[in-house]
């Protein structure tokens, strides 16, 4: 049977039973994660859905949870539906979404839009090409949050990464305008004085 779980916004999936029990008890998905199976009439989240919360939270057997398969005529709709009825991953809810919001221990990482900002500003005032890689300093620094809040760290900190080195370009960038600028100068001045 083959199994499909709300992560980062998505979802997941098809997986196996088994494959979906170690993600379980890796704590990848959360008693809290919605999931779906053929036979469901909607996503539950995994402590709703009877045979998993015994099996693999161990919740009693008297524990009011959901089956998550509707009953029709007394057989199971999965038995009973044609596969091209059931075949049809509901789509996730928007609750969902909301419950699989980041919670881990991890500080966000920086977005270093400030100093983006400053080297954008720079760029402007200069009159120079700094401006574009600024620009994309703030694309990046702008997605960290984002993805840090959906819960993919990894993301964020890979955009938080990107944002930083060209935040370093950006720079780099300002650093050889202000050095071409006093070499202009320099020259200006011998020149006025020969």
């Amino acid at each position: 049977m083959e199994w499909f779980y709300a992560r980062d916004d998505m979802q997941r999936g098809p997986v196996t039973e088994d494959e979906l029990g170690d993600l379980i008890k890796d704590g990848i998905i959360s008693p809290e994660t919605r999931v779906w199976r053929e036979g469901m009439s909607d996503w539950y989240p995994v402590s709703e859905v009877q045979e998993l919360a015994q099996k693999y939270l161990g919740k009693n057997s008297d524990v009011e949870t959901k089956s998550g398969v509707e009953k029709n005529g007394g057989s199971d709709v999965s038995a009973s539906a044609s596969a091209a009825a059931m075949s049809k991953v509901p789509q996730l809810p928007q609750s969902s979404r909301a419950a699989e919001v980041y919670t881990g221990s991890e500080p966000m990482p920086p977005t270093y839009n400030v100093q983006a900002i400053i080297g954008l500003v720079m760029g402007v005032l200069c009159c120079t090409p700094i401006a574009g890689p600024a620009i994309v300093a703030i694309v990046h620094g702008s997605k960290v949050g984002r993805l840090y809040a959906s819960g993919d760290y990894e993301g964020a900190l890979e955009a938080s990464g990107k944002a930083k080195q060209w935040c370093n370009y950006t720079g780099a960038a300002l650093a050889v305008a202000v050095i071409l600028w006093i070499i202009l100068m320099f020259l200006g001045v011998l020149s006025e004085g020969s």
